[in-house]
């Protein structure tokens, strides 16, 4: 019905158009008479099809026709057939009715879609997620660009300036964001406009309040520009607060590696008066409180245990973590882990059996962190094994990797366990284990150490109550030249010693003192740097003792103001420390002391260290290595050695 309405109105406005341009050649015909009959007709033609197409414009053509015939007098069939004029006319007529028609039609039509592009554009803007604006470029008269004016701006827009579509255009942008502009975005739109290259540009524009981070997308569009807007401020809001939260977690996480160095150094001192007077103790302890003196030193050695592990845990999450590599043999590291393990394994009455290779394995690593991977796997075993149970490890190559497995019997892992054991302080929750729990850094450190090494350590578990395995992969190295292995050092006897001890560490030095009087050798004790070397300058020692970790002048700067006195070439250096870095090590270094040793220090360690003095022709500096890295040449029992 609505469009048999409108045709009916397209029709009956061309009728009426056409009827009025009748009129008015009847009212012109006192100038013209019958002249030009069709001169007002052609114009109302173009109007009709203009406005309502070529159908009504073809009525209103064939209309008007008959309609000037009748009023002008020459009524159709009454024309003379000799009057050539009449039938030229009315071919020109038609002709140019025709051509005003079809020329009309096509600026119709092409009208009507540019007005449906233009509506949809509109609605686009308008329903647009963005905001948009059509800029114009206003010159001076040398016709450089001073500003720009809004020729259109969609409702987001308008209501991202805080506005509204009819309030802004018309307005100059310097008007409008008066803020945004003295931030760079009118400098942003004259180069645009300028350049042609498009901009993508993020500003704070502060005339809106709150204030607000806009990004504009600038295009330039003839001599004007499009921009495309949008307000950013919560992305950018969120974007600060992440990266303050990532700055925040990277300081905590760095205070919390500092804490864990500083913890593991503080906690060695107070340990190494501890193994001192234990050590002193043994040699008055009745034969029948043996056994109290042996579980003391369990405990000291799972307590150093614990503050190598958090040691260890700093410096791997610090990554200063330091390799001594060295072409070691797998035989020798499994003896030694087995060393280390042998406490926790006898206490529980395990049986360990191992199995090696038709032929010795080697690899390129740290013999100490190789063994201390080994150990921490058959703590483990030892600790999630119920009493009297079975600990395997099995040596093989496999290609051009060596495998080394540690199988126990013992609780198992849950399969929703397997991955998540290896990270740190994970700890399984058996209540089994609550007796000799640790701090679940254990296997985070042997899978950190394995990967430096160039290999993987994986985990394997039937599930609960059906035991565990362990497997590492390290790339196999080339076997040593024969007879390249270093002549095996003879026990020396013990030679009385003049002693020096520098440590601000009362308890510490005065126990090491006692220790090693006990032992027959001669002794003094300072507790600073200075006044250690003024006793050294009057009375020179054989062999010096000397922490790191003291008040200025410090172990360091005390063992170069030695070095540089002509009786302090032949002095042999012994730095004490809690740390075991790389940083440690050259300084130490650097200081020219012979040798280093980590508190707690082993007694033996430091009854080898007097032993033997300092030869001033070849100060090369030697480290005692702890009990972890001794290459052992058999295992100690309880355990089972199988070839295969």
């Amino acid at each position: 019905m609505t469009e048999f309405r409108s045709h009916c109105a397209k029709y009956g406005g061309a009728l009426a158009i056409v009827t009025a341009a009748i009129a008015l050649r009847w009212l012109l015909i006192p100038w013209l008479e019958a002249d030009v009959p069709y001169a007002t007709l052609l114009g109302a033609i173009a109007i009709v099809v203009w406005m309502g197409g070529w159908g009504p414009a073809l009525a209103g053509a064939i209309f008007g026709f008959v309609g000037t015939a009748f009023v002008i007098g020459r009524p159709l069939g009454v024309l003379p057939v000799d009057h050539v004029h009449a039938v030229v006319g009315i071919s020109l007529y038609a002709v140019t009715c025709a051509l005003i028609i079809v020329l009309g039609e096509a600026l119709r039509r092409a009208r009507d879609a540019y007005r449906r592009s233009q509506e949809r554009f509109l609605q686009s803007q308008e329903a647009a997620i963005q905001g948009y604006a059509l800029l114009r470029t206003l010159r001076d008269r040398s016709g450089k660009c001073v500003d720009f004016e809004f020729e259109y701006i969609n409702p987001l827009g308008a209501a991202i300036r805080r506005s509204e579509p009819e309030r802004v255009v018309g307005r100059r942008v310097t008007d409008v964001m008066p803020g945004a502009c003295a931030a760079g975005l009118l400098d942003a739109l004259g180069e645009v406009v300028q350049t042609g290259v498009p901009a993508d540009i993020e500003l704070a524009d502060s005339s809106v309040s709150p204030a607000a981070w806009i990004r504009y997308l600038i295009v330039k569009v003839e001599d004007g520009l499009a921009v495309s807007f949008s307000d950013i401020t919560q992305a950018k809001q969120l974007a600060l607060e992440l990266k303050q939260r990532a700055a925040d977690l990277q300081r905590t996480n760095a205070l919390k590696s500092l804490f864990l160095a500083t913890l593991s150094h503080e906690l060695r001192n107070p340990l190494a008066p501890i193994r001192n007077g234990l050590a002193i103790i043994k040699t008055r302890l009745p034969e029948d409180l043996g056994d109290i003196q042996a579980m003391m030193e369990r405990q000291l050695r799972m307590a150093t245990r614990l503050i190598d592990d958090l040691l260890d845990a700093a410096r791997i999450d610090r990554g200063k973590l330091d390799l001594q590599r060295e072409r070691v043999s797998i035989e020798s590291v499994v003896n030694a882990g087995i060393e280390t393990a042998r406490p926790n394994i006898e206490g529980r009455s395990h049986e360990l059996l191992v199995r090696h290779g038709p032929r010795p394995l080697y690899v390129d690593g740290d013999p100490i962190r190789l063994a201390q991977v080994v150990a921490n796997l058959l703590n483990n075993a030892a600790k999630f094994t119920p009493s009297k149970g079975r600990i395997e490890i099995w040596v093989r190559a496999k290609g051009e990797h060596a495998i080394i497995r540690v199988r126990d019997n013992g609780l198992g892992i849950a399969h929703a366990d397997l991955g998540s054991i290896f990270d740190m302080f994970v700890q399984l929750g058996s209540s089994e284990t609550h007796s000799v729990a640790g701090l679940g850094l254990g296997l985070a450190l042997a899978r950190s150490f394995v990967t430096l090494h160039g290999g993987e350590i994986t985990a394997h578990s039937a599930g609960l109550r059906k035991g565990s395995e362990f497997r590492i992969r390290l790339p196999l190295a080339e076997a040593p030249p024969q007879g390249g292995e270093e002549p095996e050092i003879t026990p020396q006897a013990y030679t009385a010693r003049r002693v020096l001890i520098v440590d601000d560490n009362v308890d510490a030095a005065t126990s090491l003192a006692t220790f090693l009087e006990y032992k027959g050798h001669s002794v003094r004790t300072c507790f600073d740097g200075a006044t250690a070397f003024e006793a050294a300058t009057h009375s020179p020692p054989e062999v010096a003792f000397v922490d790191l970790s003291m008040p200025e002048p410090d172990g360091v700067e005390l063992a170069r103001m030695i070095r540089q006195q002509p009786w302090g070439q032949s002095v042999k250096l012994v730095a004490l420390t809690g740390l075991g870095s790389q940083t440690e090590r050259e300084r130490t270094g650097a200081a020219q002391f012979d040798e280093r040793l980590t508190k707690p220090a082993d007694p033996n360690d430091l009854l080898r260290a007097v032993a033997t003095l300092r030869h001033p022709t070849s100060p090369t500096q030697t480290e005692v290595r702890p009990a972890l890295a001794e290459k052992l040449s058999s295992p100690p029992s309880p355990c089972r050695i199988e070839h295969f």
